[in-house]
């Protein structure tokens, strides 16, 4: 910035100079012109000349002040230049120096990383090969791991199965709630029935013309061995709930498993149907044979009032009104004997399906199909669940 400002202080300095030496060229001129010309007075002329020449001294002088000045300070600022030019030089020297030094420790760091690099690439690829072999040694825990995953959804969806059989069960309970209702019902009406049968069986018994005792006796051990069927069906219904209870507890059965139960369900649901539809069949006949007992105590009622009345009349009317009586009761002793060839026939099927049921069990546990299930399962479990 100072160098600048002296040389614009300079800049007017030689512009004065150099008009100067054109007005000194002038005057030369001009004395010279006015020497050849007018002939001016020569004292004025050289008086005029040595003030231009001491003018042109003392600028001259200023001029060469000047530069010697500007020299100077130019030579200071050239000797600063070189300090710092040389100062630089170190620098760049000191700076090559330590840019050298660091080059080597840059190319021992590069070498050290290309080593690193093949130590990592050698390693990478033992590494990739213990990979591959872990791989190959860990099959059989991937697939492990995948039947883990299956058996979980299995598990989830034999939950699902189990929430369903539960509602199934829940639905059995209501039907074995039902049932358990009819039976009482019809157990119920059994037992007013003995009572009447024992009514009219007492009743009869007065009659010593008709050897009814035998066939009542029968009739009340067939409706009794009815009663023993429908309570051992009542248990059979009970340990089946409870049975389904106990598997549907379990959390370790397969899907498989599950099948096979339902399988079994449905078979134990249509021998339920089959023994309500059988059961429906005897309680509808015994209602019928209820009836056709009150319609014989009516009869007797009847035939007794009949007989009351008409004790006075003549023994010919009255042999014929037993003659009556007779056919009566033989007509009715007809239908009892009718209605129990029916009931021994329904007894004889009722029998039948029992022991299809009993041998169908018998079958199931000889041949150990649901033990060998149950085997598969906890095999598999401990497979998954080793610990």
């Amino acid at each position: 910035m100072n160098s600048f400002n002296e040389h614009v202080t300079v800049l007017p300095l030689l512009a004065e100079n150099e008009a100067l030496k054109k007005q000194l060229t002038t005057a030369q001129e001009a004395v010279q012109t006015a020497s050849e010309s007018s002939k001016v007075s020569s004292s004025e002329l050289m008086a005029e000349n040595e003030t231009l020449k001491n003018r042109l001294a003392s600028a001259e002088a200023l001029q060469r002040s000047f530069e010697n000045s500007k020299i100077a300070e130019l030579m200071e600022e050239t000797q600063n230049l070189k300090k710092q030019l040389e100062s630089a030089n170190e620098a760049y020297q000191n700076a090559w120096e330590s840019g050298k030094v660091a080059a080597a420790e840059l190319v021992a760091e590069n070498k050290s990383l290309k080593n690193q690099l093949v130590s990592a690439e050698e390693a990478l690829k033992r590494a990739s090969e213990s990979n591959k072999k872990a791989s190959q040694q860990s099959a059989k825990e991937v697939e492990l791991h995948q039947l883990v995953g299956d058996l979980t959804r299995k598990l989830e969806i034999v939950e699902r199965a189990r929430r369903d059989q539960e509602f199934g069960l829940d639905r059995l309970q209501a039907q074995l709630g039902r049932v358990t209702e009819e039976l009482t019902d019809t157990q119920r009406k059994l037992a007013h029935s003995e009572n009447a049968l024992q009514s009219s069986q007492s009743q009869l018994q007065t009659e010593n013309s008709f050897q009814y005792g035998e066939k009542l006796n029968k009739y009340l051990g067939l409706l009794k061995q009815l009663k023993d069927s429908l309570d051992e069906e009542q248990s059979r219904c009970n340990s089946l709930g409870s049975w389904l209870n106990l598997t549907a507890q379990s959390g370790d059965v397969m899907e498989f498993e599950i099948s096979e139960l339902r399988r079994l369900l449905q078979e134990e649901q249509e021998h339920s149907v089959k023994m309500k539809t059988c059961l429906y069949s005897a309680v509808t006949m015994i209602h019928e044979i209820l009836s056709d007992f009150k319609s014989l105590g009516e009869e007797l009622e009847k035939v007794r009032a009949d007989h009351a009345v008409k004790e006075s009349h003549s023994l010919a009317y009255d042999e014929m009104q037993k003659k009556g009586f007779r056919e009566r009761l033989d007509s009715l002793t007809a239908k009892l004997v009718e209605k129990e060839e029916a009931l021994a026939i329904s007894q004889r099927h009722l029998a039948s399906l029992h022991e299809a049921v009993r041998l169908q069990n018998a079958e199931k546990e000889g041949s150990g199909e649901v033990k060998v299930l149950k085997e598969q399962v906890k095999n598999l479990s401990d497979e998954v669940h080793p610990f």
